[in-house]
């Protein structure tokens, strides 16, 4: 089936699934979950199958040979959280949470994310934690002037839209044994490299332009996105 084809084969979500993400947010717990559980069915996991499978064939348009799988801990995230490490210890995230990764894990390779909240559309890119190989791949390109300079262009360039914003780096200093000179050394500070923004929720998310409107938030990610695939590759990440 042809990609255009495959995007209207998905109507849209419905409005009633931000009711659902404000009810769990404002009752994040087991029993408000399994009370309200046919609502998950409905409104949340089949709807969000639905959506990757329409949008798949059409992600080519953002970058080739990215990977959409219409499953719970694939493209889904699941709702369910993992507390066992976290101050937090809500059981639920009140999010309809995906993500169209290039690579064999979609926690472990770049990736782009398309997020609904229970108030606003979220969207971003980049990799949340290098992991050691790829880390080094990633400071080795950095630490070369025009490698750094075509990343930090193709962050200015997503950044200078209203709400999109770069993350904080996770290190304070320099990592050990680089130039303190370097015209982009606030780049050799960062661990993981995320761009994201968010928005109000527009009304195309709950008809036939829900496909469309994920793809024209997406795009200004193609960039960061392009160079994480490009860089990583020395690393233990390797692109499909």
């Amino acid at each position: 089936m042809a990609g255009s084809d495959q995007g209207r084969t998905f109507g849209g979500f419905s409005p009633q699934l931000i009711e659902f993400l404000e009810g769990l947010s404002a009752n994040n717990n087991k029993a408000w979950f399994e009370h309200h559980r046919d609502d998950y069915e409905a409104l949340f996991k089949e709807p969000a199958r639905q959506f990757v499978t329409a949008i798949s064939g059409q992600l080519g348009k953002l970058a080739p040979d990215l990977k959409a799988e219409p499953k719970i801990g694939r493209s889904i995230h699941r709702i369910n959280r993992d507390t066992r490490f976290s101050k937090d210890k809500t059981p639920y995230r009140p999010l309809l949470h995906f993500v169209f990764w290039r690579g064999a894990k979609p926690n472990a390779s770049p990736a782009f994310h398309f997020v609904i909240g229970p108030r606003y559309v979220g969207v971003g890119a980049g990799m949340w934690a290098l992991m050691p190989g790829q880390l080094e791949a990633y400071r080795d390109a950095v630490a070369n002037q025009m490698k750094a300079a075509a990343l930090a262009a193709a962050i200015e360039n997503a950044t200078k839209i209203k709400g999109i914003v770069l993350d904080p780096p996770a290190l304070k200093r320099l990592p050990a044994g680089y130039e303190a000179n370097h015209p982009h050394n606030d780049l050799l500070r960062y661990k993981g490299i995320v761009v994201r923004g968010e928005g109000p929720i527009p009304k195309t998310l709950f008809g036939a332009g829900a496909i469309d409107l994920a793809l024209d938030r997406l795009r200004p990610f193609v960039a960061v996105h392009d160079w994480l695939v490009t860089h990583l590759a020395s690393g233990s990440f390797t692109p499909e």
